[in-house]
């Protein structure tokens, strides 16, 4: 099963620049928490849910998208609902980038 994000969010997102028509949300299994690096959660509500789906080699993969706060789902409010959220998860993005690029070798590290 393959669902595109709800049509607020898109139009949300565009006025921001992003297009995520292409997106398609997934079941999450096994075959997916064996192949992911990590794994971001959005709430409580979903890290629980893909916990369930986990043994311990995948279990160190999941957290939390904002470490331990939930990004609120704007699932049937008003359109600042999508907008609050979208703001979450651009804070979160550069979070993660900047933990990802901390962990990754300088350039003058990788041709030495």
């Amino acid at each position: 099963m393959s669902l595109p994000f709800h049509p607020a969010m898109i139009a949300t997102a565009a006025t921001y620049g992003y297009d995520l028509t292409p997106h398609r949300a997934h079941m999450v299994n096994a075959a997916l928490l064996e192949w992911a690096d990590v794994v971001l959660a959005m709430d409580h509500t979903n890290l629980a849910a893909l916990q369930r789906h986990c043994d311990r080699r995948t279990r160190p993969k999941l957290s939390l998208y904002l470490g331990n706060q939930d990004v609120p789902d704007p699932f049937g409010r008003p359109a600042s609902a999508f907008q609050h959220c979208l703001a979450l998860i651009e804070f979160g993005a550069e979070r993660h980038l900047q933990a990802r690029d901390e962990l990754r070798p300088s350039a003058t590290e990788s041709t030495s």
